[in-house]
């Protein structure tokens, strides 16, 4: 299932719920990735951390990054039904 992340707090939420979805604990994430277990909160909470760091979690959870054009909101609820 794709998700989009446009700011960091996005990044962190999909992080938490796909950890959660393979029934990982933030313990077990540090442990596959060799992280400070306290990384793991900061990240999920607030999107931030190092790129190494986010690659490093985003194979502990089989994830990966794909950058494409960013999609847009419609200008007018009559754009919905057009």
């Amino acid at each position: 299932m794709d998700s989009i992340a446009r700011q960091q707090s996005d990044l962190g939420a999909i992080l938490r719920r796909r950890r959660k979805a393979k029934a990982l604990t933030q313990t077990n994430v540090s442990e596959l990735t060799s992280l400070r277990q306290s990384t793991l909160p900061r990240l999920e909470r607030e999107g931030r951390g190092t790129i190494d760091t986010l690659y490093k979690i985003l194979a502990a959870l089989d994830l990966e990054i794909v950058i494409r054009d960013r999609t847009r909101a419609p200008d007018s609820i009559a754009d919905i039904f057009e």
